[in-house]
This record gives C-alpha cells, sequence and structure tokens, in this order.
C-alpha cells in the first residue's frame, strides 16, 4: 500500500476502535495495521504526519490515540473515496469490511424538499446553510445530484435496489473487488421486498448493514491444499516491478520471511554459481542495533553457524537510484563493529548501476575487497516466489493455515531459493564489472582502440580514392 492508503487504514481503524469517543491504545491499532513482518516504527511518520494535519491527537505518553471530530473523520472519508484507495491482495480482512459497512450505514445525509419541511426549516436551508458550506462539503453532501436539494422521499422497491447497487459498486470499486453480481451479497428480490416499506435512505443502509453477510468460502480440508490455493491468488497480484525502487520494502520482507522459514535448518547444498553450503544452521533472524544509528539501512541480520564457524550476517536491500540513499546505507553495511556483524550483504539489481563518482562506491570496494562482504545480484525471478510466501503468511487466517503449516509449506521451496542461498555463501572476493558504472565512456573517448583508428583510417582512405 502507498502511504495515503495506510493513512486511510490507519483512520479507519481508529474509528472503528471507537477512537472518536475514547481514547484508543497504541498496541490495538498496530495489531490491525502492522503486518507482522514489519515493525511499528515504520509506521511513525504516518502517525506523525497525520498529527500534523489535525487529523489524530496523540497522548503525552504517546500510548494512546485518538480520531478528531470532523477533521479526523474528513480525512478519513477523503480517503474512502479517494480512486487510488485500495486493499492489497485479493482477501479483505474481516475487521476492514466490517468497517466498511458500519462507515457506510452511518453517513448523514442531508435532505430537504421545497413542500415538506425538515425538522422545522424548508428548502431554504439548502441554498442559507448547506450550500454555503466551505470546501468541497456541498459537493460531497450532494454527491449524486450536482449540488441539488435531496428530495425527502421515502423509498421504493425500485430506488431500493439503485441505492444498493449504487453504494456497493462504490464499496467493491474502492476495495479492487470483483463481486458475483453487482448487488452481491444481497438479492434483487429481497430488497425490492423490502423495499416496498417506505423506508427512508439512513432505514435502508442500516438493513444493508444489518444483513451483509458473505458466505464463508468453502476451502479444501487438506492444510496443503488450503496452502497451494493461497500462493496461486497471490501470485496473480499486481506488484508492478519488483525491482523498482518503490518495492524495497515488500523485498525486505519477502527476504525476511525467507529466512525465517528457514530458522532452525541446517542446509547441505550448493548454489547456483557453485558455492557449498556445508552444515549451516540459521540460528536467528533479528532487527539491527543501536537501531537510532542504524535507522532501518541495514533490513536485518542473520546469526547462525556453518561447520560449527558463528557468522552474522547483515543484509541491506538498496535498490535506490540516487547515490545519496544507497551510500547512506553502504556506510553502516561496512560498520561491522558498530553493528556487531561479521559480514556485510549489499542486495541490489546489477541493472542498477552505481557510479564511480559515489561514495557508495568507494564504500563497496571496502565491503567487498577489504572485510570480505559481498554484493549479490537481485533478480526479479528469484524473489517473486518469496514475495508470494509472504504475502500468503500474511492472510493465513484467511485460509484457515497456522504460522507453522505456512512455514513448513514455504520451506520445501526456500530451501532451494537461490536468491538466499546466495546471501549465505561465502563471498566471491571481487566487484562485478557490471554493477559499475562512470569511467567507462571517459576511457574510450580520450583513449580509443586501435582497431577504431583503423577503421576510421581505411574508410577515410576509400572516400579520398
Amino acid at each position: 500500500m502507498t502511504s495515503k492508503n495506510t493513512s486511510t487504514r490507519l483512520l479507519l481503524a481508529l474509528w472503528d476502535l471507537g477512537g472518536t469517543q475514547q481514547e484508543v491504545k497504541k498496541g490495538q491499532l498496530t495489531k490491525r495495521i502492522v503486518p507482522k513482518s514489519q515493525r511499528v516504527a515504520d509506521y511513525q511518520g504516518i502517525f506523525e504526519e497525520l498529527q500534523k494535519q489535525g487529523a489524530i491527537a496523540i497522548s503525552k505518553s504517546k500510548k494512546e490515540y485518538s480520531l478528531t471530530s470532523p477533521k479526523g473523520l474528513e480525512v478519513l472519508g477523503e480517503g474512502l473515496r479517494s480512486g487510488d484507495f485500495k486493499f492489497e491482495g485479493t482477501i479483505v480482512g474481516t475487521w476492514a469490511a466490517n468497517a466498511l459497512v458500519k462507515w457506510i450505514s452511518q453517513i448523514d445525509v442531508a435532505v430537504t424538499d421545497a413542500d415538506v419541511p425538515v425538522n422545522g426549516k424548508g428548502a431554504d436551508t439548502w441554498t442559507n446553510k448547506v450550500d454555503l458550506m466551505p470546501g468541497g462539503t456541498p459537493d460531497r453532501v450532494s454527491k449524486y445530484t450536482q449540488r441539488k436539494p435531496i428530495d425527502l422521499k421515502t423509498l421504493g422497491s425500485d430506488s431500493m435496489v439503485d441505492l444498493v447497487t449504487l453504494w456497493l459498486k462504490e464499496f467493491y470499486e474502492v476495495n479492487n473487488l470483483k463481486p458475483h453480481h453487482p448487488l452481491y451479497p444481497f438479492e434483487e428480490s429481497e430488497l425490492r421486498k423490502y423495499g416496498k416499506n417506505g423506508l427512508t435512505v439512513r432505514e435502508a443502509l442500516n438493513w444493508c448493514a444489518e444483513n451483509f453477510k458473505v458466505e464463508e468460502e468453502i476451502l479444501p480440508q487438506d492444510p496443503l491444499q488450503r496452502f497451494y490455493l493461497a500462493l496461486e491468488r497471490e501470485s496473480k497480484v499486481d506488484n508492478g516491478d519488483y525491482l523498482d525502487e518503490k518495492n524495497n520494502s515488500l523485498v525486505i520482507d519477502a527476504l525476511r520471511f525467507g529466512f525465517q522459514s528457514l530458522k532452525g535448518q541446517t542446509l547441505e547444498c550448493e548454489t547456483s554459481t557453485g558455492e557449498k553450503l556445508e552444515k549451516l544452521t540459521i540460528e536467528d533472524i533479528t532487527d539491527v542495533e543501536p537501531k537510532s544509528i542504524n535507522q532501518g539501512w541495514i533490513s536485518f541480520k542473520i546469526i547462525g553457524k556453518e561447520k560449527d564457524k558463528s557468522f552474522k550476517i547483515g543484509v541491506a536491500v538498496l535498490q535506490y537510484l540516487h547515490g545519496r540513499a544507497v551510500g547512506a546505507g553502504m556506510w553502516r553495511l561496512i560498520e561491522y563493529q558498530t553493528f556487531d556483524i561479521t559480514r556485510g550483504c549489499l542486495v541490489r539489481s546489477k541493472a542498477n548501476k552505481i557510479q564511480k563518482n559515489w561514495d557508495s562506491y568507494s564504500y563497496l570496494k571496502k565491503l567487498v575487497e577489504e572485510l570480505g562482504g559481498e554484493h549479490v545480484d537481485l533478480k526479479a525471478e528469484e524473489v517473486q516466489e518469496l514475495i508470494y510466501f509472504n504475502a500468503v503468511y500474511q492472510k493465513r487466517e484467511s485460509y484457515k493455515l497456522t504460522e507453522e503449516q505456512v512455514m513448513e509449506f514455504s520451506r520445501m521451496f526456500t530451501r532451494q531459493n537461490p536468491l538466499l542461498l546466495e546471501i549465505l555463501s561465502d563471498p566471491s572476493g571481487y566487484i562485478d564489472d557490471e554493477t559499475i558504472e562512470g569511467e567507462e565512456l571517459l576511457n574510450d573517448f580520450l583513449n580509443p582502440s586501435i582497431m577504431e583508428d583503423t577503421d576510421d583510417s581505411e574508410d577515410l582512405s576509400e572516400l579520398l580514392n
């Protein structure tokens, strides 16, 4: 999700937990929005930005949050109505679906009619009050009437069907879901029957909220079959280019999950480049301390042993295109003593060249040539399966899978994943020229080859003759 989508999801969770009436504990909120593979600290910037906007209030202890009114509700409403807002994956969590249904059912609708007074006020209420509200309020209140007053009429069979179709269409579009039919989970016949009761819009939406019940999917009895079903669905999710710098966190989460699945395992195998792993055991996957200095640049640390020799590998995924960002990660990766690592590993696609005039180039030379570290090429085909496994892990409850089952089933593949094995293997000790860029063009210009001179001379002779 984008940061804007994450902000909207955070506000929705806070609202659903009663954040407009009471302070909500940090643990309750983060449990809903922070995946297990990520850290609460990664969301701190979003909390602070929402506080600056006036959308949320944070207690002095930093442990309770509340949703402000009306600003917080306005920001939440705008986020939900945004055409860019959507949930990732193919399954929306129960809390999110229920919260959205509750939100829809509690939307205030301003109504008026030329002949029937509303709460003692006539049609001039719209002209004198609603239409003069600041910002985009009149447009939001009269979204489907183009700023015209909303007639105060009860619903009939046709209008009941139209209303539910309209709201469900927006609900499914916002959440990037495809229903079985436009009125799902309702049937047109039951809506028409209920619409004959002369309901107001609010009564109709309340009825929809109370009766919005999706049939539970019938899943295979065999856990392994459920795992493959989940894997098939997650493989169809479009995450864009895995090697794009925008997906840096996605790659980090996938790698961390892959190594977590191998925790406690002893590996005896060979990498795709011929290096052997002999009696290598992964003992733990940890965050990198001190966090105040690392600031998340070294993604995580792999702790283990190979033939009774301990190792602590600091892994940094740095797909960034800007030299300063790469340098910020690289200088930390060579600080072995500061971060208590025995080897630094840069994970970066060879296609993302490191310029020779960047500071990170000198850091890379020191890492590889002096400190025994390495640069592992990030390939889309090798990381994509890890992304799928991690997605299944995050949605395991929807497929009635336990944490242990997902780890066990994923391990059948992660034990042989070329990217994971390459990170664990002994470094080559040299820098691949394909990863570096900068001086070649200058050298070609200053020192043209003899062959090029000969060709040019022959061409010139032919032309003169």
